[in-house]
């Protein structure tokens, strides 16, 4: 069975509010890395780098100082410069940081293997990539890069011979904001 592709969302499983940072809002941003609300981002330049959607498809190493857009990125006229809302813009993008013990759902792309299955079991580290004609990130079959470690498989999204099944995971320390 295919499960399809999901776009990684987290399970609520905190016992505190997010921590919150803010990032640089880029007006210039291209098309494919416009985010939303909720959306896996990364900071280029630092803490207060610009703010752009994690869209990297080749080298997971490049995936580093990621959190969750707090706000999508089109904000209409009245939020740009001259705009009666510029302020919004001018304090920047807020964001939610991601703990390392927050547990995520990704998909794992390919087929769900007996090899696959005790890679989930035995805890692996995973590269994440993007999927561009899916427009969401998976995880790979990579350990060069690892930026998750898989925990267990999502109740009903997998078993032996699926693909694309569902897995839960954390975020390794490294690559997060």
């Amino acid at each position: 069975m295919d499960h399809g592709v999901v776009v990684p969302f987290p399970l609520i499983n905190r016992r505190s509010m997010a921590p919150f940072a803010r990032g640089t809002w880029e007006p210039s941003l291209a098309a494919g890395s416009q985010y939303e609300i909720g959306d896996i981002v990364t900071l280029n330049g630092g803490t207060q780098g610009s703010v752009e959607k994690v869209v990297e498809t080749t080298t997971a190493s490049n995936i580093d100082r990621i959190a969750i857009a707090g706000q999508s990125y089109d904000l209409g006229p009245e939020f740009e410069p001259g705009g009666k809302f510029a302020y919004y813009a001018a304090r920047g993008v807020p964001l939610n940081l991601i703990e390392p013990d927050d547990e995520w759902v990704f998909t794992l792309a390919g087929t769900l293997d007996a090899a696959a299955i005790q890679a989930v079991n035995g805890g692996e580290e995973r590269d994440i990539l993007y999927n561009a004609s899916e427009g969401a990130l998976t995880i790979r079959a990579g350990t060069t890069s690892p930026l998750v470690k898989m925990r267990r498989v999502f109740p009903g999204k997998g078993t032996v011979g699926d693909t694309n099944a569902w897995v839960v995971v954390n975020f390794l320390s490294g690559p997060l904001l």
